[in-house]
């Protein structure tokens, strides 16, 4: 029997789920540099992708925010096409317009917030500067979907910032992680 001074016996070290796996060899400027060199090019992706796609897949909770953001951000004498103002439907014997939606907070008004932000930001930039009316229109159509290949960008870096945790810096699994998703054809705009 040993004594209660007895050093215990060393444990090896276990990678699992706590401890990600490292590359001793790599240098942390050179991580730091692969980092915003993915990004950058994330973004660079993304962008071409939001002017490049033509064709597209929307949820209809997307196109249900650009219209309170247009009216949000312009007023409601813009024109702002809302068509749930005048829509009733019936919902256990009561005749509930989707107006309500609002009043009653069924929706959150953040997403359409977002919007509405980029809109009234894009819009005294563009007055100060004075650009001509077609070319505003032109900005404003397209800046929804620049907002929404930002996010999507962020998303895919994330994406690749998990895989690395997991799999380890520089592991081959992390680029196929990223090409992955970017490339998923259901989040092209």
């Amino acid at each position: 029997m040993g004594s209660s001074t007895e050093a215990p016996a060393a444990v090896p070290s276990q990678k699992g789920a706590s401890e990600a796996p490292q590359d001793e060899d790599v240098n942390p400027l050179v991580q730091q540099q692969a980092a915003s060199d993915i990004w950058m090019m994330l973004l660079a992706f993304r962008f071409i992708n939001v002017l490049g796609v033509r064709t597209f897949f929307q949820p209809d909770e997307y196109f249900q925010s650009l219209e309170p953001a247009w009216q949000m951000a312009f007023g409601t004498q813009s024109g702002a096409w809302i068509t749930w103002v005048r829509t009733h439907f019936l919902r256990r014997k009561y005749f509930l317009t989707i107006s309500q939606e609002w009043q009653h907070q069924l929706r959150s008004s953040l997403h359409p917030a977002l919007f509405a932000a980029v809109y009234y930001l894009a819009e005294k930039l563009m007055v100060v500067i004075s650009c001509f009316p077609q070319f505003r229109a032109a900005i404003h159509a397209v800046l929804p979907n620049v907002v929404q290949g930002l996010f999507a960008a962020a998303g895919d870096y994330y994406t690749w910032q998990l895989a690395e945790r997991l799999y380890g810096i520089g592991n081959r699994s992390t680029k196929s992680v990223v090409c992955r998703s970017s490339l998923d054809v259901w989040t092209f705009h």
